[in-house]
């Protein structure tokens, strides 16, 4: 909720999920650029794309700064400020969201329109260094003195009439990242939003976006080249129409949105992404059913073109087209102790086809405060642009080592059965929530690199294929123990292991998935509210960076801290708040 946000001390998304079990990232993902590639959700590469990621409950199409392999947008493209509500959904749903929703769902609510005006601003300033990337212990070399980071946001909203309202939105970001050399990234949010009730029943919103990425270089610009090394814009539209009478509900939402992208670095890559959805749902409220009926239209649309020293290199035109229905009934049984619910969702893809994803999830209360959950499903994810349309293969060189990357425009999605158990209790005499649940995946059609055993020039020449199974298993852990005023104490815990079944890695381990990760936050909150601080202290298990399972990072811990006051009294109170990051 928007309250535990502010109280969080979270500069940045990953922070904020950061006690989240199944949620794992580094300190190197706090800064704006950072690549999400080291982030990972129940045991699988957020990066790429095995996450579904929603901004009010739309999917985003595009890239921006810490894209690595997807058009997955990164945690960080939304700030802090604009965020209302997290809705995560672990585990397998692609009953309901289709594509993608192997791991989970996060659906980023942003701020809606106030029912009373309301005004907020806040700046701050901020000083970090980075340390060697090859260390966890306290021999670290630092190897810059001191480096910059500021935020600036402001908001206003008011009613218009009894019927409507409108929330404008702003914020600035910008720091100098953490390579060796300092460079810098900003990004320029802006969101309005606004809403009306036409009568008793039907209601209409609107809301425009925009937001501007950039990154300079770490040195001068050569003959031919700009200021910034990568450079986004975007601009998204949504229009929704809700009619709500007695148990029917219904909601038709049309999104649009388009990125224009210039990323300069050794070669020149521009061009645009483009996304066209609609979507219609309806909702039956019965006594013992709430059933839900709902389609989707979506076409994707991506014209990039990549050149060096004016000669085309390679590049990606395409255009993506998705049909999907899909149905879900919330059975509630056993005086409404028990809660049924199946679902299934039968997607049709304009490159590979079809696919019909089931699930079955189900609730039991077991005593007063007690709840036992299971699901299981079938989840499946589409790969990548860059995995199937790039043409031609293009020239890679990581480390010296220069290869050809061609597509394979004949990959079939991966999918993926995932089961859940869980049990959560909230104690009837003691301030005190728990949690526990153990989890399973078993991944099909993986898509790694594979050798063609073809050159060009003398270079190898490598491709994509379906050649890999994956088994998932983990458990998790979460408490929290005290209310938010008085004295708390939050923690979370889990194990995962994600095994390479087959395919040249058989046995080894994923990449960038700890052993374990444990977080606890003691924290305490005035009786008055107009003060609070927090303590996190979080420590992360080994891991590999490399499929051969050669090269590791060690366990290590972080610990941060944040305080938080209020001046005075009301709404236009103003706050001062202090956060101190890896303090270890």
């Amino acid at each position: 909720s928007r309250d535990m946000i502010e109280r969080s001390g979270a500069s940045n998304m990953h922070q904020l999920l950061r006690m989240v079990p199944g949620y794992t990232s580094t300190n190197l993902d706090d800064t704006i650029a950072s690549d999400n590639i080291r982030t990972t959700f129940r045991g699988l590469s957020f990066s790429h794309g095995y996450t579904l990621v929603l901004i009010d409950g739309q999917r985003s199409w595009g890239r921006g700064l810490g894209a690595h392999a997807s058009t997955t947008p990164t945690l960080n493209r939304v700030p802090i400020s604009m965020i209302e509500r997290i809705e995560i959904i672990k585990g397998s749903a692609s009953s309901l969201y289709g594509a993608d929703a192997m791991a989970g769902v996060i659906n980023i609510i942003t701020r809606s329109t106030p029912r009373e005006p309301v005004a907020t601003a806040s700046v701050s300033r901020g000083a970090y260094k980075v340390k060697a990337s090859d260390g966890t212990g306290p021999d670290r070399a630092v190897v810059s003195s001191s480096r910059n980071s500021m935020a600036l946001s402001a908001s206003y909203g008011a009613p218009i009439g009894q019927d409507s309202g409108f929330m404008v939105l702003f914020d600035h970001r910008q720091d100098e990242g953490h390579g060796r050399l300092p460079q810098k990234a900003r990004i320029d949010s802006l969101l309005l939003k606004a809403n009306t009730r036409v009568n008793e029943a039907l209601s209409l919103e609107g809301s425009v976006g925009w937001d501007q990425q950039r990154l300079e270089r770490t040195r001068p610009p050569a003959p031919g080249q700009g200021r910034y090394e990568r450079e986004y814009d975007t601009l998204t539209g949504t229009l929704g129409l809700t009619w709500s009478q007695g148990q029917h509900h219904w909601r038709t939402t049309a999104n649009w949105e388009r990125q224009d992208v210039l990323v300069n670095v050794r070669s020149r890559s521009d061009g645009d992404y483009g996304n066209l959805a609609l979507e219609s749902v309806y909702t039956f409220y019965g006594d013992q059913h709430w059933i839900t009926i709902g389609g989707e239209a979506r076409r994707d649309t991506v014209d990039l073109l990549e050149t060096f020293q004016g000669r085309k290199v390679s590049g990606i035109k395409a255009t993506i087209r998705n049909y999907a229905l899909f149905v879900q009934d919330e059975i509630q049984l056993l005086n409404e102790r028990l809660t049924v619910i199946p679902g299934a969702r039968a997607e049709h893809h304009s490159r590979f086809g079809s696919s019909f994803n089931p699930q079955l999830s189900t609730m039991l209360e077991l005593a007063e405060g007690t709840n036992l959950r299971a699901s299981v499903g079938r989840s499946f994810k589409s790969p990548t642009i860059w995995q199937l349309y790039r043409d031609p293969p293009t020239l890679r060189c990581p480390g010296g080592n220069c290869v050809y990357r061609e597509s394979n425009p004949d990959l079939d999605p991966e999918t993926a059965w995932s089961a859940n158990l869980g049990i959560e209790k909230r104690w009837q005499t003691l301030p005190l929530w728990t949690s526990a649940s153990l989890f399973g995946s078993r991944v099909r059609d993986m898509i790694v690199v594979v050798n063609t055993n073809r050159q060009i020039n003398g270079v190898p020449v490598r491709t994509f294929d379906n050649v890999d199974k994956v088994n998932i298993r983990g458990g998790e852990l979460a408490f929290q123990l005290g209310d938010y005023n008085g004295l708390y104490l939050k923690g979370s815990g889990g194990v995962t292991r994600s095994t390479q079944k087959s395919g040249p890695y058989d046995g080894k381990q994923l990449t960038y998935v700890p052993r374990y990760q444990l977080n606890l936050a003691p924290g305490y909150v005035s009786d008055s509210g107009r003060w609070g601080t927090q303590l996190t202290w979080s420590k992360v298990g080994r891991q590999y960076c490399d499929r051969t399972n050669d090269n590791k990072i060690k366990a290590h811990q972080v610990v941060d801290a944040s305080a938080w006051l209020m001046l005075s009294t009301g709404r236009l109170a103003p706050k001062l708040s202090l956060d101190l990051g890896n303090l270890t």
